[in-house]
């Protein structure tokens, strides 16, 4: 290994050894601001930009590298729950940036995204104007796309190539229909929320007082000054996170103070740290 893997480890090991967990410190005197209402409502994400809270996992089949479990492909439908969190139909409970930024449907918006994780802090930039909305990144080996976005108050339409099109559609029952090419899924409205079916299977998600139920997996609740993220099992609740809510911060933490904090710097300004470790910063204008 040369002096400069070598450079490049220590100070990796040395940033993380310095950072393993949030300031407790701040968490517990932090001066609390109520969250919003929980929701339940069908979104199709056109924005791609999520931290991930609770990654679903799914069997891995027989490869290379054995058997075991991975990470669940994300799925751009799924639910809004309020306070920028987004729970998609694979079961993926993640923070959208740029809902947390209070960026609303059909808003314009320019962001300029920094990911501190990468060797040269790569560069991503997000332009919407009016139905236009692309992706670029600057620096480093990624990719550039354009695609286009049709919004009414009944349809969502993400137009990116003839083999990627998807449609989120608000029927006058109530219900969604998601369409792709090939594929697709039904939103059922119920009257205490929707439920999607899959061949056997149904999933429940539900909008009960101030928590939501979503599949038989996760409950979200609502506790005056902060939300609870739980994990169902045998008809127990284990909590997984709490996040709470300053004038200028969101905090998401375990048991062990371990999580993420989104710092709202200036109007314009977002930084989210894994930890005490810096691993994106977003401007928007």
């Amino acid at each position: 290994m040369n002096i400069l893997k070598l450079l490049w480890l220590w100070i990796l090991i040395a940033g993380l050894a310095g950072c393993a967990t949030l300031n407790q410190s701040e968490i517990n005197q932090a001066n609390r601001t109520v969250p919003d209402s929980l929701q339940l409502t069908p979104m199709l994400d056109i924005y791609e930009q999520r931290i991930d809270i609770v990654r679903n996992k799914t069997n891995r089949d027989r490869t290379s590298e054995g058997e075991g479990t991975e990470d669940m492909p994300y799925h751009n439908a799924g639910f809004y729950l309020g306070n920028g969190l987004f729970y998609d139909l694979n079961g993926n409970l993640s923070l959208l940036i740029p809902k947390t930024a209070g960026i609303e449907r059909q808003q314009t918006f320019h962001i300029v995204k920094k990911d501190h994780t990468t060797l040269f802090n790569r560069v991503t930039a997000l332009k919407r104007d009016k139905s236009t909305f692309s992706i670029k990144v600057k620096k480093g080996i990624g990719f550039s796309s354009h695609y286009n976005i049709n919004q009414t108050d009944s349809v969502t339409e993400l137009i990116k190539g003839k083999l990627s099109n998807q449609k989120l559609i608000l029927k006058p029952s109530g219900s969604y229909e998601y369409k792709r090419v090939l594929a697709g899924e039904e939103i059922h409205k119920t009257s205490n929320g929707y439920y999607t079916k899959q061949l056997l299977n149904r999933n429940d998600y539900i909008k009960k007082d101030h928590a939501l139920f979503l599949k038989n997996e996760l409950v979200i609740r609502n506790r005056e000054n902060a939300i609870e993220i739980l994990k169902l099992g045998w008809g127990k609740e284990q909590l997984l996170y709490q996040m709470v809510f300053s004038q200028n911060s969101i905090i998401i933490y375990n048991n062990k103070y371990s999580g993420f904090k989104i710092s709202l710097e200036t109007p314009g300004l977002i930084k989210v740290y894994a930890n005490q470790r810096l691993i994106e910063t977003y401007k928007i204008k």
